[in-house]
């Protein structure tokens, strides 16, 4: 945004000099020389504004590519970082209906489906992993996770329950 005041103030330095020479033009003069700077600050100040914000940034491209699976996974990865998990689940599921072979999109719902503390859904997400690749380790440790997880809560609830014919289903 700085660096462009320099060239807005010439801009209209030179449009300045150009239109006092014609003595009725004064005043539009000034008016266009006014629209000039008002307009350069405003776009200036988009680009800043879109080159400092991973999101705006992501938005702006998504309006380019509406169809891009991988705009839509690194929209998720942001929104999993500020801790806006409905945000981020919503983009994860939007880059795997584009591409539903996407593997890391699929680990990133599970992670934030995880942290929503939806565990069922965590692991459904996890599961319809076709092709783990480099993921498998990873994989086999969040499922692990997860199962013992809901274990537990299921035991939990024998414990208060012992006759709670679901909790036996649900292990």
């Amino acid at each position: 945004y700085m660096a462009s005041i320099p060239l807005i103030a010439l801009a209209v330095l030179f449009l300045q000099k150009i239109l006092s020479h014609i003595p009725k033009n004064r005043l539009a003069g000034g008016f266009i020389a006014a629209v000039a700077v008002v307009a350069f600050s405003f776009l200036t100040f988009k680009q800043n504004v879109l080159s400092t914000n991973e999101i705006a940034l992501l938005n702006h491209a998504k309006i380019y590519e509406p169809d891009s699976a991988i705009i839509d996974y690194d929209l998720g990865l942001v929104y999993g970082k500020a801790q806006n998990y409905a945000q981020a689940e919503s983009h994860f599921e939007q880059a795997i209906a584009l591409d539903d072979n996407f593997t890391s999109a699929y680990m990133g719902l599970g992670k934030v489906l995880y942290e929503q503390g939806k565990l069922l859904e965590a692991a459904k997400a996890y599961e319809a992993i076709k092709f783990p690749g480099r993921y498998a380790s990873v994989l086999q440790r969040n499922l692990r996770g997860i199962y013992s997880v809901l274990i537990a809560n299921q035991e939990a609830v024998l414990v208060i329950s012992p006759n709670d014919i679901n909790a036996y289903f649900s292990l």
